[in-house]
């Protein structure tokens, strides 16, 4: 029993780890520059009713949120598939666009994300003549997909935890 016990909490501790990982990127609209017109993507682009397309729609999925009072917001998940290398992302709202260029995403693509989320929140948000936030109509990601790489040895650092978390635990119980 006290085996299973001391196993079960080591590999807990292990899953708790590798979720501590996970992170989301926020593009705040005070960074996004207002473009008019209508931009439109080949990469991933996702409709306000929640319908994907693009060469990386069955890669990624989206989910959008808000109201007109504190804004409107498209969170975009890799599930589990490599980051994309991104060259701008847009959230278009009304007949403005957000429009976030390379520079914008630099942090974005050197850093290790699960998802990114656009977001028609707060100052430079896009509001009507009432002072409310327009809903989203749809929103892109332009960019090419991410590549699977060494991750620097953390999962080589948790085997070797979990191999010493064995030794330990036959150790405890001779």
């Amino acid at each position: 029993m006290k085996k299973l016990l001391l196993g079960s909490l080591l590999a807990v501790g292990l899953l708790l780890t590798q979720a501590a990982n996970a992170a989301t990127f926020t593009l705040a609209s005070s960074l996004a520059t207002l473009s008019p017109g209508n931009l439109t993507t080949t990469f991933y682009e996702v409709a306000s009713d929640g319908t994907d397309s693009g060469t990386a729609a069955s890669l990624y999925s989206a989910t959008l949120g808000g109201d007109e009072n504190a804004g409107f917001w498209v969170n975009i998940s890799f599930g589990g598939n490599p980051q994309p290398v991104l060259t701008s992302a847009f959230l278009k709202a009304s007949n403005q666009h957000l429009l976030w260029d390379s520079t914008d995403l630099a942090t974005f693509n050197s850093g290790i994300f699960d998802s990114i989320r656009l977001e028609n929140i707060g100052t430079g948000g896009i509001l009507n003549r009432n002072g409310k936030y327009h809903e989203t109509s749809h929103a892109g990601l332009n960019g090419t997909p991410g590549t699977k790489v060494p991750d620097g040895g953390s999962t080589l650092a948790l085997v070797g935890l979990a191999i010493a978390g064995f030794g330990l635990i036959r150790r405890k119980l001779s």
